[in-house]
């Protein structure tokens, strides 16, 4: 390991097993194709935080050998997570570690998001760098918790999971701890359904995610799986 910057803030990457990730994506992709798509994206979003010249490291946690192997090749540091797979102790873990490295603050980024951009990331960094509470990215649908950020140790415990913004909002309350809300899209877009590859696809970009989708007809896929299951999208992402 490279000398430890301890005045920049770290990225965390809590990365799932590629066998159970993308599991909502199964109406339109094939086990392989989301496969495929959660390496691609893992790709996209390293490289975007290694391009920051202002990011102290990058800490990827997991416990999928797939996801080891592939972090590996891409020379990124590694945590094995060890026990059964949970969000929530995974990032106390990673933070755990680095404390004991002696950095001083971090934040989360979770690895389904390759819209995200060096401007934001900056920003958000800059944030963390002067913040003394918690910085918190909400998810697209304003609902989910796409990073946090704090100083180490966490001000906060982490509590991602349904509705998560509004119970971090909560919790940082009840502790009398600062909030910064940053909504930043490509941060924000993260991909959990169908509907969400389909905007991605269609927007402007080249990553390495979208050129992947470009080979897929995505929307011929879920409007055959919607006739044979009365699946819809919601009324706000149905398909022209």
């Amino acid at each position: 390991m490279e000398p430890i910057d301890h005045q920049k803030p770290w990225a965390v990457l809590p990365l799932k097993s590629v066998r159970t990730a993308n599991s909502r994506l199964t109406p339109v992709l094939s086990a392989v194709e989301r496969e495929e798509l959660s390496l691609l994206m893992v790709k996209d979003v390293v490289s975007v935080l290694e391009s920051s010249a202002n990011l102290g490291g990058l800490l990827v946690i997991t416990n999928c050998p797939i996801m080891t192997s592939h972090c590996a090749k891409l020379e990124v540091t590694v945590l094995e997570e060890g026990g059964r797979p949970q969000l929530n102790s995974a990032i106390k873990k990673a933070v755990q570690f680095l404390y004991q490295l002696g950095v001083k603050k971090f934040f989360t980024v979770p690895g389904d998001v390759p819209l995200l951009s060096l401007s934001e990331l900056d920003r958000l960094i800059q944030c963390v760098q002067m913040s003394t509470g918690i910085a918190l990215v909400p998810s697209h649908d304003g609902q989910g918790t796409n990073s946090i950020a704090s100083s180490i140790p966490i001000q906060i415990s982490p509590q991602f999971g349904f509705d998560s913004f509004s119970i971090h909002r909560q919790s940082a309350k009840d502790q009398n701890v600062s909030v910064d809300v940053f909504s930043l899209p490509g941060l924000g877009f993260d991909i959990d359904e169908p509907q969400d590859l389909i905007r991605l696809s269609s927007m402007d970009g080249n990553s390495r995610t979208q050129k992947f989708l470009t080979k897929l007809d995505l929307v011929d896929r879920s409007n055959r799986f919607a006739k044979v299951t009365n699946w819809r999208f919601p009324r706000s992402e149905a398909l022209m």
